[in-house]
């Protein structure tokens, strides 16, 4: 078939989407026509291009540790899927609810609308975590299982990676390190629609590297475009990457003179990406929410250079320590002694940046590039750090492979040794680097079993699942008077329905006599909101002789059980 007519089509079917893409009766013949001009180009390329084969994958035999461990991943993760350590109401509850509504009543309008939860998530986004919920059943269970399967797609993505780039034993350390790393397996965990971002970023790298040795194979470029154009509906996180591998491979076709991969990698981008470039003005406005705090007149304001170097130093080193303890984090972004190792690796990768250093020390090319593209998102999310005091490590936590790759790397440098006993040390090198990962899982998983105070929950949803769950036998009496409660407690509530928390709960506005002696009789737990119970209740509890009850999950309850 030839190209001009296949290419005709797509534009017909392109046009076609883009007018009735504001006509939410038609949602369907939407998507139809999208995926239709999608079809069509990638068909008119492929019809153009030479049908030499590159393998975007590890041969098939260097995939079996994968295949062996993903089910063993899965086999331990969701069995713990309602645990009240994943529980984050204030964030991540509201995107359960959209999965929710979605399984009961099914999609509102079309896949590629812009505007999902608060205007700010793409239908696209939620709806490829929620689409079990709407399979099945609208549970939490199901909705959990969709967040599974995006962190075994992750996975997926970064050993592929790392196994083109190490080869697969050292690959198979990297993707053990991830899945038992504290921060990114709580937030894994929650309902916060971030581990889209490995995907997408891995697989950019994936073909960046085959593009890099096949810069005249047309589907990849075609393979890129479409995978950089679709990324614009998930975690924004990943554009740095897209952008840094559109920057750095297009101005190698340039100086070469080879403008047809580019053209190609131009219009797969826009094509992918016609849906949510239609609506520019959503996007001019969730990019300027990413961007620095405004102040009252929503002026966006510099901090100032110390405030940059700070955040930016923050992000650098935060393998090693941040400020950050809350929210999954405790400290830096792995456990010793991988935090060291990866400051010795990033050291290692920066000597690397030197050619003739590189290849006297016969240190990985991969080194100096995965470095400066670290250095590179650690600028990107330094300038969309909205102001706070310290990083937000929800945006910047997909570095943690890369710091993995760099803590691994003195280990996998000293494994290329030659000569007569290189064999031994070869073994020696990769013998310690998995006694590293070990001890680091081990100090990780520790750290989730006893995570410190308000490591993970903040609210008072957080701490009443937390106390459901601890002391699932014993009734608790919760003083609190903030308005709409029943929006936290009510047994109509979906946080009840998810969790049972209004189970064997009695809600009171003061802490009376009458109650504490009820309490104590049903050998229960008193609590007390505080953003909502009266200033003296803590002085009244401990007056009486009852016994605080330490809670993790939550910065806004108070336990106490009654006296001994």
């Amino acid at each position: 078939m030839a190209m001009a007519p296949i290419l005709s089509l797509a534009a017909i079917f392109c046009a076609a989407a883009f007018v009735i893409h504001f006509d939410f009766h038609l949602p369907q013949a939407t998507d139809a026509l999208w995926l239709a001009a999608l079809a069509l180009w990638a068909a008119a390329v492929r019809s153009s291009a030479e049908r030499s084969a590159v393998a975007l994958l590890p041969p098939r035999g260097e995939l079996v540790p994968l295949a062996l461990v993903l089910p063993v991943f899965a086999a331990c993760w969701l069995p713990f899927h309602d645990n009240w350590r994943w529980a984050f109401t204030g964030d991540s509850f509201g995107i359960f609810t959209v999965g929710y509504w979605f399984g009961l009543k099914g999609p509102p309008d079309s896949l590629l609308s812009v505007h999902g939860i608060d205007n700010f998530y793409t239908r696209l986004w939620e709806t490829s975590y929620n689409w079990l919920m709407y399979v099945f059943e609208p549970t939490l269970f199901w909705h959990r299982v969709g967040q599974l399967l995006m962190s075994c797609l992750a996975l997926s993505a970064i050993y592929s990676f790392f196994c083109l780039m190490l080869g697969k034993r050292w690959a198979l350390l990297v993707i053990l390190a991830t899945m038992t790393n504290h921060v990114w397996l709580w937030l894994s965990y929650i309902s916060y629609l971030r581990t889209d971002s490995f995907v997408f970023y891995y697989a950019t790298l994936i073909v960046a590297y085959a593009l890099w040795r096949n810069p005249q194979h047309m589907m990849l470029w075609l393979c890129a475009g479409m995978i950089g154009g679709l990324s614009l509906f998930f975690t924004p996180v990943v554009w740095g990457a897209v952008a840094a591998v559109a920057i750095v491979l297009g101005c190698r076709e340039l100086r070469h003179l080879r403008l047809r991969g580019i053209a190609i990698y131009a219009v797969s981008f826009l094509l992918a990406a016609t849906p949510i470039l239609t609506e520019l003005p959503w996007m001019v406005e969730m990019l300027q929410q990413q961007a620095l705090a405004r102040d009252a007149g929503h002026e966006v304001y510099w901090p100032g250079a110390d405030y940059f170097y700070r955040t930016f130093r923050t992000i650098v080193i935060s393998a090693y320590d941040t400020p950050i303890h809350v929210l999954g984090m405790d400290g830096g972004m792995l456990r010793p002694p991988l935090s060291q190792l990866c400051l010795a690796g990033m050291l290692l990768a920066a000597v690397a940046m030197v050619g003739p250093l590189r290849r006297r020390l016969r240190l990985p090319g991969a080194a100096p590039v995965l470095l400066g593209l670290l250095l590179w998102d650690a600028l990107l999310f330094t300038a969309t750090n909205k102001g706070y005091g310290a990083p937000s490590h929800k945006r910047f936590y997909n570095l943690i492979p890369l710091q993995l790759f760099f803590a691994l790397l003195p280990l996998h440098w000293i494994g290329q040794a030659q000569g007569e006993h290189g064999h031994s040390v070869r073994r020696l090198a990769f013998g310690f680097a998995a006694v590293a990962v070990a001890v680091a899982a081990a100090l990780a998983l520790w750290r989730i079993v006893h995570p410190h105070p308000g490591m993970y929950g903040n609210n008072l949803a957080d701490g009443l699942i937390e106390v459901r769950q601890r002391f699932a036998r014993q009734p608790v009496t919760l003083i609190s008077t903030r308005p709409r409660l029943d929006d936290i407690v009510g047994t109509g509530g979906l946080i009840h329905q998810t969790y049972g928390i209004a189970d064997r709960l009695t809600v009171v506005a003061q802490p009376s006599a009458g109650v504490l002696a009820d309490g104590c009789e049903q050998q229960g737990l008193v609590c007390y909101d505080v953003r909502g119970a009266p200033e003296d209740v803590a002085a009244v509890m401990i007056a009486a002789g009852w016994q605080p009850v330490p809670l993790l999950n939550t910065a806004e309850l108070r336990c106490y059980g009654c006296p001994a």
